[in-house]
């Protein structure tokens, strides 16, 4: 029974987390439904930018998570977080200058900005999750969605003389804006970000070292992600085709969020059993991964034939929307499903094996994009492109998979 209290608290996150999406999803559909095709495929950029921003962090984020969760001490995981908040926001200063020099490109500028945001977001997550306080994380998530919700209800209430994907944009950025810093500062006092005692450079710098491997495979995690809409955006892809690609990848994005949101909140506990299990770790592992295997098939069953209605009722269903959203949602759930195998290395110090491996799958997945979109660049066929992504991932899933019982525990 000890663990009904931790069961309960996870339902109440998942619970929070959807209502989080509902929100975003509402007025994702919203602006992709009202925004007009020359928009959805410059705004790609922006999506983009965000994406890639997290690369500024060099895997700091994960080494927090990693090393915060296995600390020994109070004392430890306080200076940690102490440090997570001050790096955090160095880099969000950094994008926000950045972005001004960027002023003329809204997408770029805005990108960068919503970016820097995102990096305090993740560090008052991290103090939150650590720390066990799941309703601050909750009330910290679903604030940032109704604040966004309400701006962009507001703007488009009152007809705002601003196009359409700058309300959007910039509701977005404002509202993360303005609650991720009441949560920082509440952070902040928690850890003694305030307090005059001197920073532990020496933990800095070796959390910083101990992250690089983490942080190959973030830049790898995105790349698999994104270099289909990289490579579009580089070859200059027909209009039509950048946006019925940036159209289902939004749309895809609900799904995916939601289900890396939940991994995302069982990381430091998995970290924690996985490190301490010892070898009965390796069979506890093998057997969830096949519940987890049945779970996720069930929930993708169960969204693909939602968003197949909710496309058909918008008038938007035709072969080549449904194959892209079948493709990119085949994607994103092996891209949750490698996810909770690396943390099964990660727990036990196999990050340098998995950088390798990402390293390679990166490489392949540029190349192939490259080649694909160079000789699909107009053609139907172009739903191969996540679909070539997602058998990439199942390899490398499957490689890890068959190499967990050497993994030195």
């Amino acid at each position: 029974m000890g663990d009904i209290p931790e069961l309960k608290s996870a339902l109440r996150y998942v619970f929070f987390v959807y209502s989080e999406f509902a929100l975003v999803a509402l007025l994702t559909l919203y602006f992709v439904n009202t925004a007009s095709a020359e928009v959805l495929a410059e705004s790609s950029v922006t999506f983009i930018v965000i994406s890639y921003s997290v690369f500024l962090a060099f895997g700091f984020h994960n080494g927090v998570t990693r090393d915060g969760s296995v600390a020994t001490t109070l004392e430890q995981r306080s200076e940690i977080l102490r440090l997570e908040l001050l790096f955090s926001l160095a880099v969000a200063l950094i994008l926000w200058s950045v972005s001004l020099v960027f002023h003329s490109g809204f997408y770029l500028m805005v990108g960068m900005m919503i970016g820097g945001a995102n990096h305090l977001k993740a560090a008052c997550q991290a103090v939150f999750r650590l720390n066990g306080e799941s309703n601050y994380l909750n009330l910290l998530n679903v604030s940032c969605a109704l604040v966004f919700f309400l701006l962009f209800a507001l703007t488009q209430g009152l007809n705002s003389s601003l196009p359409i994907e700058q309300d959007f944009f910039l509701a977005w950025f404002s509202a993360t804006t303005m609650v991720v810093a009441v949560f920082y500062v509440v952070c902040g006092r928690r850890v003694g970000l305030f307090n005059r005692r001197r920073y532990n450079r020496n933990l800095f710098l070796k959390i910083l070292n101990a992250s690089k491997f983490m942080f190959v495979m973030a830049v790898g995690g995105v790349v698999l992600l994104t270099s289909d809409r990289v490579m579009l955006n580089l070859h200059k892809a027909e209009e039509v085709i950048l946006a019925k690609f940036q159209y289902m990848d939004t749309l895809s994005n609900i799904y995916f969020l939601g289900l890396s949101a939940i991994l995302y909140y069982f990381t430091p506990n998995l970290l924690r059993r996985y490190k301490s299990a010892g070898e009965i770790s390796v069979t506890h592992f093998l057997q969830s991964i096949k519940k987890i295997t049945v779970l996720l098939g069930c929930v993708f069953l169960l969204f693909l034939v939602a968003a197949t209605i909710l496309l058909f009722v918008l008038g938007r269903l035709d072969s080549m929307m449904f194959e892209l959203m079948l493709s990119m949602l085949l994607m994103k759930t092996s891209l949750i499903m490698l996810g909770t195998i690396c943390n099964f290395y990660l727990a036990n110090d196999g990050e340098k094996r998995l950088a390798v491996y990402y390293v390679i799958a990166t490489s392949v997945s540029i190349l192939v994009t490259h080649l694909l979109v160079g000789l699909l660049l107009s053609k139907e066929a172009i739903v191969f492109l996540p679909l070539s992504n997602c058998i990439l991932i199942i390899a490398l899933f499957g490689v890890l998979l068959v190499r967990i019982k050497a993994v030195k525990v």
